[in-house]
């Protein structure tokens, strides 16, 4: 079964997750750097969260260094769909620069947990 009890764990996590992320990224677009910079840094703040909350409370492995080098490899893939959906949803389709991050969440949920349950 592809998505069994820790999908759902997943999801719990993520809106978390993804909430904090999306909070860091308001109050960098909105303060301090423009769009694609406030993104960037929003997003490694937030792998580094979802490492420590898929570890404990997701996958319910310990947390390891090894597994801590490979997480963010895994979401090289989830962060170029996301860094490229911004780009077109805001830079392209002119979509507001607060609402675009929810728009690629969509897309890129599913992608993270399949990866993340890799590692």
């Amino acid at each position: 079964m592809i998505f069994d009890t820790s999908f759902y764990r997943f999801i719990i996590i993520g809106f978390f997750n993804t909430f904090s992320g999306y909070i860091i990224y308001l109050f960098l677009v909105n303060l301090f750097f423009n769009h694609i910079n406030s993104y960037i840094i929003s997003y490694i703040v937030g792998i580094l969260i979802s490492y420590f909350l898929n570890s404990s409370f997701v996958f319910k492995v310990q947390p390891k260094f090894s597994t801590f080098l490979v997480f963010p490899l895994v979401y090289i893939i989830q962060f170029i769909l996301g860094f490229a959906g911004i780009y077109f949803l805001i830079d392209i389709l002119a979509i507001n620069k607060n609402i675009a991050p929810l728009i690629i969440i969509v897309f890129t949920l599913p992608i993270g947990f399949l990866l993340s349950r890799k590692v």
